[in-house]
């Protein structure tokens, strides 16, 4: 059920709150720490969750 809910909203909310941040290489590996130690729309639980959250991030620079 998260799956589905990370695609239909929280991945476009996601992508829209990581368009705010400055363009920093090395911010980014701290959004993705406290996104996984904060367990961000379960992406410790899912491994397609978190590949997609990687791929938002290395894509916004």
């Amino acid at each position: 059920m998260k799956l589905i809910r990370w695609f239909l909203s929280d991945r476009w909310t996601f992508k829209k709150s990581m368009k705010q941040l400055d363009p920093n290489l090395d911010r980014i590996d701290e959004v993705m720490q406290a996104a996984i130690r904060n367990n961000v729309c379960g992406c410790r639980n899912h491994p397609v969750i978190y590949n997609d959250m990687r791929r938002i991030l290395r894509g916004r620079v």
